[in-house]
């Protein structure tokens, strides 16, 4: 596991970096340091709350926007309804077959 120094804490927090966005970068996503004290965290506004008002969970927008999705189309495009649900059709299914 890569040490996270004193001094990288400090110029990760200098830069607008969190100390758990640190961690998080360096010992989950196996970020070098040197990038993970960096780098700066990308900023999305109100596009989550937007995301929110219209239905649409934080995650939902983060995958989006992750997928390479624009902001704006990401936390405004209706998630598209499950055409049928495996729980109750399997219900349905066990009420027909007598099960």
């Amino acid at each position: 596991m890569k040490y996270i120094t004193p001094e990288d804490y400090l110029i990760a927090e200098q830069n607008g970096i969190n100390r758990a966005t640190l961690e998080a970068r360096v010992r989950y996503y196996n970020w070098p340091i040197e990038k993970a004290i960096k780098q700066p965290v990308k900023k999305y506004g109100d596009y989550p709350e937007i995301a929110e008002r219209n239905g649409i969970k934080k995650s939902v927008f983060y995958k989006r926007v992750s997928l390479g999705w624009d902001e704006q189309t990401a936390a405004t495009m209706p998630v598209k309804k499950r055409l049928f649900s495996p729980t109750e059709d399997y219900e349905e299914l066990v009420k027909v077959l007598g099960l």
